[in-house]
């Protein structure tokens, strides 16, 4: 098991903010911001050679502090504010499983309490998703492998950003397979 605390100050905070609707990011820099978080780790010992276990939970809050410094704005948040990717609690959990025949199984499952809601200081309902991936060692050389995020089909928003970023909605189920074989050099 393994727990950090950490508190981080820094001045002239990297940051990003949008060019209107295009998806386009500049840099900017805050004053500055205070980020405080806890995370605590915990991983099984391999079981009978085939399957491991791991979980994470992490607790944090993320604090800009303005005016802005630097970058290319029409609107900058003066005095103390939330960031926009504060979210305080997110869990994830991942089983490894290595199979018979060179098959592993790796099944997936994140939690987020849920990001900032505009401004705050409110923030957007907690979300979970799961995923999963497979795959297969075929001789020495030759990996087949296929994976699939939000398997599920999960549709929440995610983000509605206070000042820099816009509006995001989690990606919907993907699923994509990969063929790898590797040289000898």
């Amino acid at each position: 098991m393994m727990d950090r605390c950490a508190d981080t100050s820094a001045k002239n905070f990297l940051d990003h903010d949008v060019v209107g609707d295009s998806g386009i990011f500049i840099p900017l820099t805050d004053l500055g911001a205070v980020i405080h978080g806890t995370e605590v780790t915990v991983r099984s010992p391999r079981l009978w050679h085939t399957a491991q276990w791991r979980v994470a939970y992490s607790n944090q809050i993320g604090q800009g502090i303005g005016p802005i410094t630097g970058g290319l704005l029409e609107f900058a948040p003066a005095g103390n504010f939330l960031l926009d990717h504060d979210q305080r609690n997110t869990v994830s959990s991942v089983v490894s499983l290595n199979l018979p025949g060179h098959v592993w199984l790796t099944p997936a499952y994140q939690f987020g309490s849920g990001f900032l809601n505009g401004n705050g200081p409110s923030h957007l309902p907690p979300h979970s998703t799961f995923d999963i991936s497979a795959g297969k060692q075929v001789g020495e050389d030759w990996t087949v492998s296929a994976s699939a995020t939000n398997v599920g089909n999960a549709r929440y928003l995610l983000d509605t950003s206070n000042t820099f970023g816009g509006t995001h909605y989690i990606n919907p189920r993907v699923v994509y397979v990969e063929v790898r074989y590797r040289f000898r050099f």
